[in-house]
């Protein structure tokens, strides 16, 4: 099996000596001992345009990655029924 990321976004996914680790993996190598034992998958570091549009095509098998859901993607593709993680946006400025 294959499942991309981009691997440059910590801590959710980043390389470490030539490991993809961090959030993503941990959560794929937790469901993958828990319910999917001696299922193997290799993991790939590919840009992020290339990772929903690649799962669409069957490319990929599953995703486990950080993504903003919107209409789009949700009415496409399976999401996890809660998300894993909130990620609120905001804008500072200085005076001057």
């Amino acid at each position: 099996m294959s499942s991309p990321r981009e691997a440059h976004f910590a801590p959710f996914e980043s390389m470490e000596n030539g490991k993809i680790v961090g959030y993503g993996a941990d959560l794929m190598h937790y469901v993958l001992d828990t319910d999917l034992a001696g299922v193997e998958v290799r993991q790939l570091d590919l840009p992020f345009q290339g990772i929903l549009p690649g799962l669409d095509t069957r490319k990929f098998d599953f995703v486990v990655t950080s993504v903003t859901v919107n209409k789009a993607r949700y009415d496409q593709f399976a999401f996890m029924a809660i998300p894993s993680a909130n990620s609120p946006t905001g804008l500072g400025a200085g005076e001057g």
